[in-house]
């Protein structure tokens, strides 16, 4: 089955930019060699980016940011200039913070 026209310009880009990692020129050099504009360079530097981003599962990712609910009154101690302690227990993490509560 033949690729989508999203598919094989995202495969061109990814060769461009190899062939750019791989060139000693500058953006502005590279782009007027290639007979394109540096903007659609930096536009889809981004995009491939954004796209291997999105592909790479949660799981192996050592920095995934977890949604936490602290409630006023709930922590397990207090610290410093009233801070409330908590203990928060997950499959990366074990530990102590400490959190003013509004």
């Amino acid at each position: 089955m033949a690729r989508s026209l999203p598919d094989r310009k995202a495969q061109e880009w990814q060769q461009r930019l190899y062939r750019f990692e791989k060139s000693r020129h500058t953006i502005n050099e590279f782009c007027r060699q290639e007979g394109f504009s540096p903007q659609s360079f930096y536009l889809w530097r981004k995009r491939l980016a954004q796209l291997r981003v999105a592909k790479q599962p949660a799981a192996q990712s050592p920095h995934t940011f977890r949604p936490v609910r602290l409630l006023p009154g709930t922590g397990v101690g207090e610290g410093r200039k009233g801070a409330e302690l908590f203990t928060l227990e997950g499959e990366r993490f074990s530990g102590l913070i400490s959190a003013n509560i509004d």
